[in-house]
C-alpha cells in the first residue's frame, strides 16, 4: 500500500514555502537555529500567525521570555497575537523562586515538569502548530547530551503522535551540542547574519535538511523589516526546473521593433549604426556586457536600447545603482531620449542603493519584473551589483545564476562594467564577467588633435559575425551615433593612441 504524502503547512514567511514546494510537511519536528538577532522569533510567529489565518489552533511556549516581550515583538511589527495562545514562565503555574525571572533554571523546576506542563497545555487547547522556544533552556535543564536526546525524542513521539506541526527555536549557544536535536529533527532551517564595516546587516537562510523534499541546496536571502521576515529564494530552482519561455522571445533591435519592422524613434534616434557593427543586433535571450572607463557612454548606451525596446512594444526595465534616477532621465534628455514620456508600465527605471538592496532581494526583483512582462533588462552597474553582495566570488554567483535565468526566459540583458580610471590609466573590474556575456562592447576615451573622443568596438559576439573594427562613438544632443572606423591612430582601446607612424600623443 502506498505511503501517504503528508499534507504541507505554510510557514507564513514570504518566499520560504516556495523553497519547500508548498510549505513544511505537517505534522513534523523542525529546527529552527540561527544567533540571536537572526529572526528566529518573527519567524515563528508568520508560523503562528498563519495558523490563525487559516483558522487552526496555534500555541507558543517560550521558556525564554514573558508573554508580554512576545506580544510588543509582534506589536512592532504592526500585528496583534490573536488566535494565538501563548504559554511561558508566568502562566504556566510553574515556581520560578523569584517573580522577575522570565528563564526556567535547572536549580528551580525539573525538567520533567516542565514537559508535562507543555503536553497538558497541549491537550487542552489542541493545538495545530507548535512553537517551543527554545531548545536551549531544555539543554541546560537535562544536564547532558544523553538526557538531552532522550527528551527531545520524547516531545517529538508524542507531538508528531497528535499530528502537531512544531517548529522547535535553537540559538546556538556557545559550546552547544546541537546534534542531539539535529539528527532527530525531520528538518533544520538556518538562519544567519554578516554585519559588514559599513552598511546594512545581510541575512540569509540555508536549509541543511527537509526530508522527503527536495529542496534546493545554498544559502537565501532574507530581510527583516516592518511587517516581519520576507525570504528571497535563489535561482538555483528555477534554473533547474524552468526551460525557456519560448514563446516570450522575440527580437530586441536598436530600432526595429519584434516583427523586424522598423520603430517609431524619439528626436535623434537610436544608435546609428550600431546593429551593423553586432551583425544586426543583440538576439533574445542573450547578454550583452559594456566595458569603460568613467564617461565614455555606457550607461546612456545601454539606456538608449531600454527606449528603442519599449518603442517597439515590448517592456523594458533599467536598475540603477551608480545614479539618481533624475540625472539619467535629464542625461538621456539632453541626448535626445526623452523617457519621461514614456508610460512607466513600458520602461520602468528603479533607483537601488547598494547599502540597502542585498542582491538576493534585487534578483527577486528581477524576477518578479520579468514574470510581469518585462523583455529587457539594464543593471547598472556591476560595481552597484557586487557592494550588494558581501564578497565577489558570490557576487559573480549570483549575477551568472541571474544571466542565467534571464536567457532562459528570452530576456535581453545588459551590464555596464566600469573600468576604474581614466585615459590609459584603467584598472580591470572587481569581478570579470566577459566570459559569461553572450557579446563585450568596450568604450573607451583617447585624445586626438587636441580632442578628447570616444571609440567603441565589438570585442566579442557568440552568436555570429560582427565588425572587428574600431569606430568612433558620438554622443551629442542629435543622440548616439557609431561613426568612421578609426586607422589613422593605433592603441585607442589600451587609452594610449598613438598616430600611425608618429610618436604618442599627449
Amino acid at each position: 500500500m502506498p505511503i501517504r504524502e503528508p499534507s504541507r503547512v505554510s510557514s507564513g514567511v514570504p518566499g520560504f514555502d516556495e523553497l519547500l514546494g508548498g510549505g513544511f510537511p505537517e505534522g513534523r519536528m523542525y529546527l529552527l537555529e540561527g544567533r540571536p538577532g537572526t529572526g528566529k522569533t518573527t519567524f515563528a510567529l508568520h508560523f503562528c500567525r498563519a495558523a490563525a489565518a487559516a483558522g487552526e489552533v496555534a500555541l507558543y511556549v517560550t521558556l525564554s521570555q514573558r508573554a508580554v516581550e512576545l506580544r510588543e515583538i509582534a506589536a512592532s511589527h504592526g500585528w496583534d497575537l490573536d488566535g494565538v495562545t501563548v504559554l511561558d514562565a508566568e502562566s504556566g503555574g510553574l515556581d520560578l523562586g523569584a517573580t522577575d525571572h522570565t528563564l526556567f533554571h535547572a536549580y528551580d523546576v525539573d525538567l520533567v515538569d516542565i514537559i508535562d506542563t507543555v503536553l497538558a497545555k497541549v491537550a487542552d487547547v489542541g493545538p495545530t502548530r507548535l512553537v517551543l522556544d527554545s531548545a536551549a533552556e531544555i539543554r541546560l535543564l537535562a544536564g547532558d547530551a544523553l538526557r538531552s536526546r532522550r527528551r527531545f525524542l520524547a516531545l517529538k513521539h508524542a507531538l508528531g503522535a497528535a499530528g502537531i506541526t512544531t517548529l522547535l527555536l535553537d540559538d546556538q549557544s556557545e559550546g552547544a551540542d546541537d546534534s542531539a536535536v539535529f539528527s532527530i529533527m525531520h528538518g533544520v532551517v538556518r538562519l544567519e547574519r554578516e554585519a559588514p564595516e559599513y552598511g546594512q546587516v545581510h541575512r540569509r537562510l540555508q536549509i541543511p535538511k527537509i526530508r522527503g523534499v527536495d529542496n534546493p541546496t545554498g544559502y537565501h536571502d532574507l530581510r527583516i523589516a516592518v511587517g516581519g521576515v520576507e525570504v528571497y529564494p535563489s535561482l538555483t530552482m528555477r534554473l533547474r526546473d524552468e526551460g525557456a519561455d519560448e514563446n516570450a522571445r522575440s527580437p530586441v533591435r536598436d530600432g526595429v521593433d519584434g516583427d523586424g519592422s522598423p520603430a517609431e524613434t524619439a528626436r535623434g534616434g537610436h544608435v546609428k549604426g550600431l546593429d551593423a557593427m553586432l551583425g544586426g543586433g543583440l538576439d533574445p535571450g542573450s547578454s550583452c556586457v559594456l566595458v569603460g572607463v568613467s564617461g565614455t557612454g555606457k550607461s546612456s548606451l545601454a539606456a538608449s536600447y531600454a527606449v528603442a525596446a519599449a518603442e517597439a512594444g515590448n517592456r523594458a526595465a533599467i536598475y540603477t545603482f551608480d545614479e539618481r534616477k533624475r540625472t539619467l532621465l535629464d542625461r538621456m534628455d539632453g541626448l535626445g531620449f526623452d523617457i519621461r514620456a514614456i508610460d512607466d508600465d513600458r520602461l520602468h527605471v528603479e533607483e537601488l542603493s547598494a547599502s540597502i538592496m542585498t542582491t538576493g532581494r534585487f534578483v527577486d526583483r528581477v524576477r518578479r519584473d520579468v514574470e510581469a512582462g518585462v523583455r529587457l533588462v539594464v543593471i547598472d552597474s556591476l560595481t552597484g551589483f557586487t557592494h550588494a553582495c558581501p564578497g565577489p566570488d558570490r557576487a559573480a554567483s549570483q549575477l551568472h545564476d541571474l544571466l542565467a535565468y534571464l536567457g532562459g526566459r528570452g530576456v535581453v540583458t545588459l551590464v555596464t562594467v566600469p573600468e576604474h580610471g581614466l585615459i590609459g590609466s584603467a584598472t580591470e573590474p572587481q569581478i570579470d564577467v566577459s566570459y559569461i556575456a553572450d557579446t563585450v562592447l568596450l568604450l573607451q576615451h583617447y585624445e586626438a588633435e587636441g580632442q578628447i573622443r570616444k571609440a567603441v568596438a565589438v570585442v566579442k559576439r557568440r552568436r555570429g559575425g560582427h565588425d572587428q573594427r574600431v569606430r568612433e562613438f558620438v554622443m551629442s544632443d542629435a543622440g548616439l551615433a557609431v561613426g568612421d572606423p578609426i586607422t589613422d591612430y593605433h592603441g585607442v582601446l589600451a587609452g594610449a593612441a598613438e598616430r600611425v607612424g608618429m610618436a604618442r600623443l599627449g
